[in-house]
């Protein structure tokens, strides 16, 4: 056969030719069969499968899927197993499936139904040969050129049977959600009818072009199956009749027994139904008001529009640049070209529109404050609209309620209709419920369907608007009649809007506006740049979405969506030519940092009156009500006192002004800008005066300026006194300043009044004893008057402290991926500015960081570095033609060995640090120092420019005219000379037997004693500029200019792996002592470190903007050296704080009692111990087939247990050793505790996933022998919290022992929290209410009076052991609490989540203590360790990170790593406003 090549990969007797599609299931390849010489379709499936259980299924499975003999069923040839694996050999359809078919818009009506007519006899064929297929889509359907159907992939399929169990090892259930019949995620009995719910799913895809239940994720497609009616296809096809939707309706019931007696009967009863009756299409529109039939089929266009491509945007030639991102101020219609990511949402909008026609309920959009309702609306949704239909049939009148919302709507209508404004008030006001009647009698013609959207219909109740006001309005759009009504909810006021009776029914089912997916992230950002003819650099988009806060499926916070857009705004600003840069996104402040940086840069460029006036604009924009909340507020401009001001923020998209007024554009710069959020913290009662003030005063205006709205008495006096301690920052508008006035003067005409009421005997009476009184009364109030005022000063001082914490806190933060030196003095100031959370999350999270310091004294860039293998003393070469000598503990010089000019390129020194060679390629010589004595031992004769000393000292090359010259050191003769490529580098191999020089792009290994070529390694697109042999020499490093360093194989002198990076070129490449870190360096803002067995990244240490020419490490394996163009030495501790070579996710860690030793498990069954003193691996211990669950010390630190997903519970010595196990197959152990006598061990089990047997269950065993039998409690019968859609199972997740190892408490999957009384077991549980979802993690204070539990309602639940009694949770976790711990002095709990962050409160009142975020995915553990000073944290990114959480020791860290000399020119320069500078003890 033409097609064969000799080289296609072999699998017995086929031969590999390509691969034809990938699923769950397997791999499909094109073979060829060499025994029958024939092409076929090979699956091969998993070579992890290993389950005998599931072999002997799969064998069985296989033989009946063979024995199937149909015309329109893939034909089965062979199967079996080769060489281990699995595999299926089946005929080869040549045609296209009937997805593709579906994406190239070639399956009508007539062909859908020829196609699955052929499919339904397949089906029925194999239910009547006992076999379900349960994957029924439109991939699985293959049609050749002849148009015949064949139905794939019965691999899957499954007996009907009653013994028949799922074909996964796993035990998860086989197909895809977007057609899964629901008895199958119920796991009832299944038997053809789910087969048949499949079809009737592919159908309506192919009659309506979508899927019957349009769902973002698993639990959305799995719950609309189960629970919500079908939509018939004609809402989005209307010219389907009304009987087949009755036939595809009547096939997607969701009780089988409504449903066909056969596949082959629904098909027929489908194609009966297609032609008869009328269809949407031909109904007459001619009846009054607007038709439905033709507005339905224009939302499909525009349903059809939304969901597919969209052509590319252009900029014309010469056209001046427009930055495609909105900033803060969102999308508004005329950015419709730019706004990506949110198709589905808009899509889903049209869909409720179309099912509203009748003059339904609004349509609402719930989601948060920032997740982007206004740019789906203004950008999505009525662009889409207005594609389908003129502006004449269907007007767009989009508002906000404002302060005065009945005007707003009244003023908003009159602009589109007949009816004037006031009359449209009136209507509002008096029958709102005839507000629909309006609409069609006033507004374009009888087929005219106004489109109303309310966007933040949430300041329906932030701007104080009465009650009455509220219903009326709230009642008008409800009955809009034929009007489409949208409203854009945010979703903390939803349950004010539930108040609203008329809004309740479309409450019922909003739109829900959540996080964007990680897809829809890129499309966002990548696809407005490529249309404006801009490039994105590789790398940027997976920086933003992960500094978003995306994690797998974990999504971020949707408020963080302006931020993201305000970033990529300043990246555009600061862009390089066309290309959006990393380094540009890292210079604006990142996602964090953006917006404070933009409004810090127009805060710094004014003088101190201009930031007077900046705060007092600002703060003219926000409003504050009774309970604290800050809100933004819509002011006119006029109100504002400085214009130039405004113009600054508008044009930094901080602040937007439209006909309705001026206002921060976005809530999130309340909150994203510490100064803007410390001045509102310091005047927070002072802004709900003004805004009580400026309520009052529009009252007053409103109603004719009555004089009984005037302020009088204590009101009056309050806002006085207000005013008279603000006059610096408050600047009163005209209006505002007469309603003063007027108060003040009708204040003073009913004093008199009074007066002359009252007799004049008795007021010379009375004025006699009032004199007395106001003798010792003034000095009483002016004593008083002094004290208050003196307090409100310390109070103001003290909010004034606490905002400047917060905002260096927030500096530290984002300076910390880039100019780690910012971060330390930053964080170290907002300590000592002030104890916040956010100071104290700060300084202990730049503490952890790798960053310890610089040395400085080089006078321009340095080229090299070589350090000593104690770490002690590192040598230096630069540009300045000096070379240095430096004592690394201390960070400070030790002596300038030379000064006499030209260029010191390479230094090199021996491990032992007594002697080192350098090159100096200016003056064309190689020297050799001694270090100790530092002196010159030798100038090699002749012309050099490079050097290489060998490890131990006892021989150097260099690179002279001569060629290569291999010296004896101690005798300083000649061992070899030999010619090589022209080189510029070279590097000794550890066993001096090689020497690696560079050849342009190659590197060439020569034998030392010969200089015979061993090998030539090719690969580098540009010249390598470094090499460097790990300490065994079996791995070697290049790095090149081409951005790669690439790692290779010494055994074979093969290529292992290419590490690359977006930034820049390589200069430098160092191996640890080990050999298990391999560093690189050069052009760009970061320096890598790989795990150089896996080629994993393992860190990235920030540099700022410099190149690090040259890096070292140490024989610790931690200490590392850089040097930069900036003429900087700077020292690193590498991954001293992070433990793990990120090759697995780390499951859970325990500290040993008393010791340093750190014990950590991770997800391929391996159990780590480490020095936690040392940060080094101590052993690395093959522990379990599959996941490693949990691992717990004994109390006496010598001995630990494992508990893994393969059944087994292992006993280990702590030096690692195995004692003894406990199995039990069957069950997967997910949690494991030693009591605290160390005499029993508990752990939790359950049933693997999907299985049908009960395993939830808790064992108690005996320490000390595992092999008697242990004591079982079983859990699924007890108590649970009723939830929506939940399952049978009830297995504990977490256990713990109280103190006294009397009780077990026990978090269980069904919510609920037991106490499992150990004196009798057989006993009731003591039940806790425990958590909404899933009870996940419990621990016992110390002394055993507090429960604290963790679970998937995002909290931590505290619980007084004594009664149960719960006191306030643990607030503030961003997604599911996996792990909780108290400290071992029991005033702490940590907690870890689904999120990044370890969280710290104080365990007595709840407060937050600290927020670590240095975790790259999510957590699974957190634990103390004996002394309570640290906590380790494991991550999914496969690390352990370790925790100081002493702010003193913090404190001193970072004091450490800065120069006192230059600390406050150090902080003048960080810009004015910023407090006095930190200091540091000496």
């Amino acid at each position: 056969m033409a097609e064969l090549r000799d080289d296609s990969p072999e699998f017995g007797p086929y031969r590999i030719l390509g691969m034809l599609g990938q699923g769950g299931m397997g791999v499909v390849y094109r073979a060829h069969d060499t025994v029958n010489d024939r092409v076929v379709a090979l699956k091969k499936l998993p070579a992890s499968v290993a389950d005998p259980e599931f072999r002997a299924r799969f064998q069985r499975e296989s033989r009946l899927a063979a024995a199937l003999s149909h015309p329109n069923i893939v034909p089965v040839h062979d199967f079996g197993e080769i060489d281990g694996q699995l595999f299926l050999d089946m005929m080869l359809v040549d045609g296209v499936d009937l997805r593709r078919l579906l994406g190239q818009g070639a399956v009508d009506q007539d062909r859908a139904i020829a196609v699955l007519r052929q499919v339904a006899r397949a089906l029925d064929a194999a239910h009547e040969g006992g076999l379900v297929h349960r994957d029924v889509k439109p991939s699985n359907i293959l049609i050749d050129g002849a148009g015949k159907a064949y139905l794939a992939d019965f691999g899957i399929a499954r007996e009907t049977s009653s013994d028949a169990t799922v074909l996964t090892q796993s035990g998860d259930l086989i197909g895809s959600w977007d057609y899964m019949a629901p008895e199958r995620l119920s796991r009832a009995e299944v038997d053809g009818r789910a087969d048949q719910y499949s079809l009737a799913c592919v159908l309506f895809e192919c009659l309506t072009g979508r899927l019957p239940y349009q769902a973002d994720d698993m639990a959305a497609k799995v719950a609309a199956h189960l629970l919500q009616p079908p939509p018939a296809p004609s809402v989005f096809v209307p010219t389907i009749t009304p009987a087949l939707d009755a036939v595809v309706l009547r096939a997607l019931a969701k009780e089988p027994n409504r449903r066909f007696e056969s596949s082959t009967a629904m098909i027929a009863a489908a194609e009966a139904a297609a032609y008869s009756g009328e269809t949407g299409r031909s109904a007459n529109p001619t009846l009054p008001g607007p038709s439905k039939e033709r507005d339905q089929g224009r939302l499909v266009k525009a349903i059809v529009r939304a969901s597919g491509a969209r052509r590319p945007a252009t900029r014309k030639l010469g056209q001046p640049p427009v930055c495609p991102y909105p900033g803060l101020s969102g999308f508004e219609r005329s950015d419709a070209a730019q706004f990506h990511g949110r198709d589905h949402v808009v899509t889903d909008l049209l869909v409720r529109l179309a099912e509203q026609l009748d003059g339904g309920e609004p349509v609402v959009v719930v989601g948060a404050s920032g997740s982007g309702k206004s740019s789906v609306l203004r950008a999505g949704l009525l662009p889409a609209l207005a594609g389908e239909a003129s502006e004449r049939e269907w007007p767009q009148i989009v508002l906000t309620p404002g302060p005065e919302p009945i005007r707003g709507l009244a003023t908003a209508m009159a602009a589109r209709s007949t009816a004037a404004a006031p009359e449209w008030d009136r209507v509002i006001r008096e029958t709102p419920t005839r507000f629909g009647e309006l609409c069609a009698r006033s507004i374009g013609d009888a087929t005219t369907r106004p489109v109303i959207v309310v966007d933040q219909f949430e300041e329906l109740f932030t701007y104080g608007t009465p009650e009455s006001d509220r219903l009326a309005y709230a009642t008008a759009l409800a009955s809009a009649g034929h009007a489409a009504v949208v409203l854009a909810v945010r979703a903390d006021l939803v349950d004010r809007c539930i108040e609203l009776a008329p809004l309740r029914p479309a409450l019922n089912a909003p739109v829900l506006l959540g996080p964007m997916d990680a897809t829809e992230l890129r499309q966002a950002i990548v696809t407005p740049a490529r249309d404006a003819g801009l490039e994105v650099e590789p790398g940027l988009p997976e920086r933003l979405i992960a500094d978003l806060g995306v994690r797998g499926e974990i999504g971020y916070d949707p408020g963080a969506l302006p931020r993201l857009a305000h970033a990529l705004r300043e990246t555009w600003n600061h862009r390089e030519g066309d290309v959006l840069t990393l380094a540009a996104y890292r210079r604006v402040g990142g996602i964090d940092g953006a917006v404070s940086r933009t409004a810090e840069e127009i805060h710094d460029r004014l003088d101190p009156a201009g930031r007077q006036l900046l705060r007092t604009t600002l703060l003219r924009m926000v409003t504050v009500f009774d309970d604290g909340t800050a809100v933004r507020r819509r002011v006119d401009p006029r109100e504002l006192p400085a214009p130039a001001i405004v113009d600054y923020l508008i044009t930094a998209r901080l602040v937007t002004v439209d006909g309705t007024g001026a206002r921060l554009s976005h809530e999130a710069l309340l909150t994203a800008w510490p100064r803007l959020r410390g001045w509102i913290d310091e005047d927070r009662a002072g802004l709900i005066q003004h805004r009580r003030f400026t309520d009052a005063v529009r009252v007053w205006a409103e109603s004719g300026q009555h004089a009984d709205d005037l302020y009088r008495g204590v009101r009056l006096a309050a806002l006085t006194s207000w005013l008279d301690t603000a006059r610096d920052r408050v600047r009163l508008q005209p209006v505002e300043q007469e309603f003063l006035v007027r108060s003040n003067a009708a204040e003073q005409a009913g004093q008199v009044a009074a007066r002359k009421r009252t007799r004049r005997l008795r007021a010379l009476v009375a004025a006699l004893s009032v004199l007395l009184l106001v003798a010792s009364g003034a000095v009483v109030v002016a004593t008083q008057s002094q004290r208050k005022a003196n307090a409100e000063r310390d109070r103001a001082d003290s909010s004034r402290q606490l905002g400047l914490s917060r905002q260096l806190a927030a500096e530290a933060a984002q300076a910390g991926g880039v100019d780690p030196r910012r971060a330390a003095l930053t964080a170290l100031g907002g300590w000592q500015a002030g104890d916040t959370v956010e100071a104290r999350s700060a300084l202990l999270a730049v503490q952890s960081d790798s960053y310890r310091g610089r040395m400085t004294g080089h006078e321009g860039p340095i080229s090299s570095v070589a350090v000593s293998g104690d770490g002690k003393v590192a040598a230096t070469g630069g540009n300045d033609g000096t070379l240095r000598l430096w004592d690394v503990p201390n960070r400070r010089q030790l002596a300038v060995l030379d000064d006499s000019g030209g260029w010191y390129r390479t230094v090199s020194m021996s491990v032992d640090g007594k002697l080192l060679a350098v090159a100096n390629p200016t003056k064309q010589n190689v020297t050799v120092w001694d270090v100790e004595e530092r002196k010159l031992v030798k100038r090699l004769p002749g012309v050099a420019i490079d050097t290489a000393m060998a490890g131990d000292g006892r021989t150097l090359a260099a690179l002279t005219d001569k060629g290569v010259v291999i010296w004896d050191v101690e005798k300083w003769t000649e061992l070899s000379v030999f010619q090589a490529s022209p080189s510029i580098m070279m590097a000794y191999h550890p066993g001096s037997g090689l020497l690696a020089t560079t050849a342009e792009q190659n590197v060439e290994v020569h034998r030392v004693s010969d200089g015979a070529l061993v090998a030539t390694l090719t690969g580098h697109t540009a010249n390598v500029s470094a090499m460097a042999f790990s300490p065994d020499g079996r791995t070697m490093a290049s790095a090149s200019m081409d951005y790669t360093v690439r790692v290779w194989d010494t055994a074979q002198w093969t290529q292992r792996h290419v590490l690359s990076s977006s930034e820049g070129g390589f200069s430098s490449v160092a191996f640890s002592a080990d050999g298990s870190t391999l560093v690189g360096s050069g052009i760009g803002t970061t320096v890598f470190a790989w795990d150089p067995a896996s080629g994993v990244n393992v860190a990235r240490l920030a540099t700022r903007s410099v190149t690090t020419f040259g890096v070292a490490l140490a024989g610790d394996g931690h200490t590392l050296l850089g040097v930069n163009s900036a003429g900087e030495v700077t020292v690193w501790s590498l991954l001293r704080s992070s433990l793990g070579n990120r090759a697995n996710a780390m499951i859970a860690v325990a500290f040993q009692p008393g010791g340093d030793l750190l014990a950590s498990v991770d997800g391929d069954g391996t159990l780590h111990l480490w020095d936690s003193a040392k940060s080094d691996l101590v052993k690395r211990i093959p522990a379990h087939r599959g996941t490693v669950f949990d691992v717990a010390f004994h109390p006496d630190g010598d001995e630990l247990v494992t508990a893994g997903e393969d059944g087994t519970l292992v006993v280990w010595k702590a030096d690692g050793t195995e004692l003894r196990r406990f199995s039990r197959p069957g069950t997967v152990f997910t949690a494991v505790r030693y009591s605290p006598d160390g005499e029993l061990i508990a752990v939790a089990g359950r049933a693997p996933i999907a299985s049908e047997e009960d395993r939830d269950e808790l064992l108690l065993l005996k320490a000390s022998d595992l092999s008697a039998s242990p004591l079982r409690r079983p859990t699924r019968a007890e108590e649970r919290n009723e939830e929506p859609g939940q399952t049978e199972h009830n297995y504990p997740n977490g256990i713990a022992f109280s103190p006294d190892g009397r009780t077990l408490a026990v978090t269980l999957s069904g919510g609920k929290v037991g106490l499992w009384n150990l004196v009798d077991p057989g006993a009731e549980w003591t039940i806790l209410p425990g958590h909404q979802g899933i009870a996940i993690d419990a621990e016992f204070s110390p002394d055993g009076a507090m429960l604290a539990t963790a679970g998937s309602d995002r909290v931590v639940r505290r619980w007084r052991v004594r009664d149960g009694h719960q006191l306030d949770p643990l607030t503030g976790s961003d997604s599911t609490v996996r792990r909780v711990a108290f400290s071992p002095d029991g005033r702490t709990i940590a907690a870890a989540g689904q999120d990044t962050a370890v969280r710290l409160w104080d365990s007595a009142s709840g407060r937050p203590l600290a927020r670590l975020d240095r975790h790259e995915d999510q957590l699974n553990d957190v634990a103390f360790d004996s002394t309570g000073g640290r906590v380790a944290s494991a991550g999914a990114e496969g690390v352990a990170r370790l925790w100081d959480l002493d702010p003193a020791h913090g404190s001193k860290v970072l004091c450490g790593l800065l120069d006192r000399d230059t600390l406050a020119d150090e902080w003048g320069a960080l810009g004015p406003d910023r407090g006095a500078p930190p200091t540091c003890p000496n």
